[in-house]
């Protein structure tokens, strides 16, 4: 049977309209997605629900995540992304693949370069990839989300290790389903002797 990739997803974009094109598509791809939409005030409170996350391995994000075009120049931009990225993912996320999701593809290898200079070796990304957000403007959905599922299936270690961490999460309910049947032997359907 061929892995299939059953990982977390995350996309980072500051413009609302970008972000659910792209949401909208890993869903219809079948992939797991959260939308993080990249708001300064919201990712800098501690309560911010997009803090240390675990399990993320494919990360699509905008290059310009405050919408001020190149103004800042690239270390401006690049640098927000870094932040970005260390508040989003915990020390113990594990591998991921980095999508730049942006209107400035030309600068998306620039980006990687930087990433993996400033970010500590837990937080760089495994593999890198770029997808232009003009190319998919006026396009039908089912291009995009082709282009997503082509991205994934190519990334065959990320893949696999979702695959076999899927295997084992089911693993784990399993478990957990037998011991609740196994208490309630002998036992009402609350299940009162489980402790």
């Amino acid at each position: 049977m061929t892995p299939r990739f059953h990982g977390k997803v995350v996309v980072i974009d500051d413009q609302l309209e970008e972000g659910h094109r792209i949401t909208k598509a890993a869903w219809a791809a079948g992939l797991p997605v959260l939308f993080a939409h990249f708001d300064p005030e919201v990712w800098s409170r501690p309560d911010s629900p997009f803090r240390a996350l675990t399990g993320v391995r494919l990360v699509f994000t905008d290059i310009d995540l405050l919408g001020a075009g190149m103004k800042g120049g690239l270390s401006a931009l690049f640098g927000v992304v870094q932040s970005a990225l260390e508040e989003l993912l915990d020390e113990t996320n594990g591998p991921y693949t980095l999508v730049a999701w942006t209107a400035y593809e030309e600068h998306a290898e620039d980006l990687h370069r930087y990433l993996n200079k400033r970010l500590v070796v837990d937080k760089r990304p495994l593999r890198f990839a770029s997808l232009s957000k003009d190319d998919f403007t006026e396009a039908p959905p089912g291009e995009l989300r082709a282009k997503l599922r082509q991205l994934v299936d190519q990334d065959s270690a990320t893949t696999v290790l979702t695959s076999w961490e899927s295997d084992v999460s089911s693993a784990a309910s399993e478990v957990a389903s037998e011991l609740v049947r196994a208490s309630r032997v002998g036992a009402d359907s609350n299940a009162t002797n489980l402790r």
